[in-house]
């Protein structure tokens, strides 16, 4: 029988009563010339505010287009960018459309109607599409692999109010709670999240985004499905490259001048 990871370090032995013990992996010590890099090299990078980081973001990969009107409507106003990173950032940060409203001098009417016709679920997905894209593009990005691996995570929260997702699972939660499905390939980038039910099997929607064909790194197929034994929440797939194809990046008609 298995005895806990966590007792005592060590070598793999048998304890007096039988249970095999798997102590955990020591980690390794950094070099001191590794650490005073790292720390030479943070202080090059500038200390950028995340406002102005995602109008630059924007310019790059003009993922603000991505985030479409529900009605369809064609127009962009000058302000629309300004009031979608602020409900963004909203979002991102909890800090709330009040508390932004307070904040940023953007009445809370106007940051609550740009959610309510702008942020639905298919346009963040292709304004994350867009970035990602772009991410992959980049030839640093290379070092850190060619974008064929990914591993899939769930994570379990808490989850308060009224939900159609939430479940109550007293193993996890004190109440109800939800999962989060996540993709991270071997360059780093978050190209796909999902939230399912708590109670489901995870490694069914590990395919849900890695077929996206709006994404370039998500030309993602199983190799001979699961190389790695599933173990309680996480599953990782070993996956090879399909073959290129042009993907969509964000939408190309209907862009009004000023978008």
């Amino acid at each position: 029988m298995l005895g806990n990871r966590k007792t005592g370090t060590g070598e793999v032995r048998q304890s007096p009563g039988g249970e095999l013990i798997i102590p955990p992996v020591s980690a390794e010590d950094i070099p001191a010339e590794a650490a005073e890099l790292k720390e030479e090299l943070s202080e090059l990078l500038p200390l950028a505010p995340i406002a102005p980081l995602l109008v630059e973001l924007d310019r790059r990969t003009r993922f603000l287009d991505c985030l479409t009107h529900a009605g369809s409507k064609q127009s962009r106003s000058p302000e629309l960018k300004r009031n979608l990173l602020a409900v963004l950032i909203a979002n991102a940060t909890n800090l709330g459309l009040v508390r932004m409203a307070e904040a940023c001098g953007i009445s809370y009417d106007i940051l609550a109607w740009t959610q309510e016709w702008y942020i639905r679920e298919e346009t963040l997905a292709a304004a994350n599409a867009a970035v990602v894209n772009y991410h992959h593009r980049l030839p640093l990005t290379q070092v850190f692999g060619g974008g064929t691996l990914s591993s899939s995570d769930g994570q379990r929260f808490p989850a308060k109010g009224k939900s159609t997702t939430a479940w109550a699972m007293k193993k996890y939660f004190a109440g109800q709670g939800l999962s989060t499905y996540t993709h991270v390939s071997d360059q780093h980038t978050t190209f796909g999240t999902k939230v399912i039910v708590v109670s489901r099997r995870e490694a069914h929607y590990v395919l849900d985004d890695r077929m996206d064909p709006q994404r370039d790194v998500n030309s993602l197929w199983p190799v001979a499905g699961p190389l790695l034994t599933q173990k309680r929440s996480t599953e990782r797939f070993a996956v090879r490259s399909a073959p290129p194809a042009i993907r969509p990046t964000r939408p190309t008609a209907g862009r009004s001048p000023d978008s």
